[in-house]
């Protein structure tokens, strides 16, 4: 991570965030998720594009079939993009257009998060539940 300037290399991470394979995405964001611990403000330019993604997968539950977990898609991919918002607990409090999305993200799984008969949709709702909290 200390090798890679954030500036130059964050819009090649936002060419692969938008890549329509969630496989890529979510190898994506474990480079992020990495790069960010080392120089979270070079990777804030990103915000906007994680919580699209975010709000595809738990809004509009947007996801191919072979990524769905359970009926839940992607749970692994939902957590760390939660994972990656964390770095940046001040953006709910700004006026940012993409905030009223965030919340309305982090209120449907903090409110439609229910216990399935299922043990690991249930297991895999709740980890991204947890990670939302």
């Amino acid at each position: 991570p200390d090798l890679v300037a954030g500036r130059e290399f964050a819009p090649h991470i936002a060419n692969l965030l938008q890549d329509r394979h969630l496989g890529v995405i979510t190898s994506s964001m474990s480079l992020l998720i990495g790069l960010a611990t080392q120089h979270e403000k070079e990777y804030e330019i990103l915000i906007p594009c994680v919580i699209h993604i975010l709000g595809m997968l738990v809004v509009n539950k947007a996801s191919a079939r072979e990524y769905l977990y359970y009926r839940t898609p992607s749970p692994w991919l939902q957590i760390k993009l939660l994972k990656f918002l964390q770095f940046y607990p001040e953006i709910m409090m700004s006026d940012k257009p993409f905030v009223t999305q965030l919340q309305q993200i982090i209120s449907k799984i903090l409110t439609e998060t229910d216990v399935s008969d299922s043990l690991n949709k249930s297991n895999a709702d709740h980890a991204i539940l947890f990670e939302a909290v």
